[in-house]
C-alpha cells in the first residue's frame, strides 16, 4: 500500500520550490529591518549606553519575538515577520481523504512555511512517529536529490518530533516535522545563498506552539 507520507511531500515540494524570492521584500518587514539595522548602529556607536536604554532594547526584542500568528482551527501558533499566506486543498492517497493546509510567506531572501497535514485517525495506526518522521525525511530529499546536512529527532511540547537541515536551489534549509496525534506538521525555513542563523531559527520554528 502506497505511505502517504509520498504525496505529503510531493505537494510540499511543488509549493515550496515554486516560491519566488522577492529581491525587494515586503514594505513592513523592510521597514522593520531598516529600523533594527538603525537601532543596532546607534546602539554600536554609542559607547556608553546606559543601563535604560539596553533594557528598552531587550524589551523591544522580546515584545517582537512574542508577536504571534494563532491558526485556531489548525492547533497552533508561530511567529511570522508579517502576515502569511493561507491555502488548503483536499488530497486522497490510499483511500484516505487528508485536509492539507499551507501558511507560507515569501521576504527578501528568506521563506517561511508551515504544512499541516489532518489525516483521519485510522490512516497511521501502523507506522510508528520514528518510522514515519524518518520517510517524510527521506521522501522530501530523495524527491530533489539531496541529503539531509544534519538531523535529529527532538519533540516539541511532548509530541515526537524530528529536526533536520539541507541545501538545495542555491538555499539553506532547516525543517521541524512533528506529530500531533493523526495531523502531521512540517515547519520550515529557507534562506537564499547562506545558512539561516540560530537566531533565525529560534525566531521563527522556536515560536512553534500547539493550542492545545
Amino acid at each position: 500500500m502506497k505511505r502517504f507520507y509520498t504525496i505529503l511531500l510531493s505537494i510540499a515540494l511543488s509549493l515550496f520550490f515554486t516560491i519566488n524570492f522577492s529581491c525587494d521584500g515586503g514594505g513592513n518587514s523592510k521597514t522593520a529591518a531598516k529600523n533594527n539595522t538603525s537601532t543596532q548602529q546607534t546602539t554600536s556607536q554609542q559607547t556608553n549606553t546606559s543601563v535604560t536604554q539596553q533594557n528598552q532594547q531587550q524589551n523591544t526584542n522580546k515584545a517582537a519575538q512574542e508577536q504571534l500568528y494563532t491558526f485556531r482551527n489548525l492547533n497552533f501558533a508561530i511567529w511570522f515577520p508579517e502576515q502569511p499566506k493561507v491555502s488548503y486543498d483536499t488530497i486522497v492517497d490510499s483511500g484516505y481523504k487528508v485536509d492539507f493546509y499551507s501558511v507560507v510567506l515569501s521576504n527578501d531572501d528568506h521563506t517561511y512555511m508551515v504544512e499541516v497535514a489532518f489525516y483521519p485517525g485510522d490512516a497511521l495506526k501502523d507506522v510508528s512517529d520514528q518510522d514515519l518522521l524518518t520517510n517524510v525525511m527521506k521522501g522530501f530529499l530523495g524527491s530533489i536529490n539531496t541529503e539531509p546536512t544534519s538531523f535529529k529527532f527532538n519533540t516539541v511540547q511532548g509530541r515526537n518530533g524530528l529536526i533536520y537541515s539541507f541545501q538545495a536551489n542555491g538555499g539553506y534549509y532547516v525543517v521541524q516535522n512533528v506529530i500531533n496525534g493523526s495531523v502531521v506538521y512540517q515547519i520550515l525555513i529557507g534562506k537564499l545563498g547562506e545558512k539561516p542563523t540560530d537566531e533565525e531559527i529560534n525566531q521563527f520554528i522556536g515560536s512553534f506552539r500547539f493550542l492545545s
